[in-house]
C-alpha cells in the first residue's frame, strides 16, 4: 500500500448542512492541486447526501507551520471553491 498524500474529514452535523472539518495535504504535495480536488470531491460527496449549506474552519493558530504555507493554500483553495470568510471565532489558550 502507498503512503498517504491527502486526507478530509467532513461532517453533516444536521439535515442538509455540512461541515469541512478537515483537509491536509502532504507537504510534497501542495501547490499541485491536490487540496482542491480533495475539496472538490467532499462538496460532491455532502451534495449527494442532501447537503446544500457547508461551513469550512481554518485554523490561524499554526501559522509558524510549514512557513504558513498550508495556511496560505487553504485560503487559496477555499476561495477557488466559492467559499467567503462570513465570521471570525476567537479562541483562548492558557498555558
Amino acid at each position: 500500500m502507498g503512503n498517504k498524500i491527502a486526507s478530509a474529514t467532513i461532517s453533516v452535523p444536521a439535515p442538509g448542512h455540512g461541515v469541512v472539518d478537515w483537509i491536509e495535504v502532504h507537504p510534497a504535495y501542495r501547490g499541485h492541486g491536490v487540496g482542491g480536488r480533495l475539496l472538490k470531491a467532499c462538496l460532491r460527496l455532502m451534495y449527494h447526501l442532501g447537503v446544500r449549506h457547508v461551513i469550512g474552519q481554518l485554523d490561524d493558530h499554526n501559522l509558524d507551520a510549514d512557513n504558513g504555507h498550508g495556511r496560505i493554500g487553504a485560503h487559496i483553495v477555499s476561495s477557488r471553491a466559492g467559499f467567503v470568510t462570513a465570521a471570525q471565532l476567537t479562541t483562548y489558550r492558557s498555558g
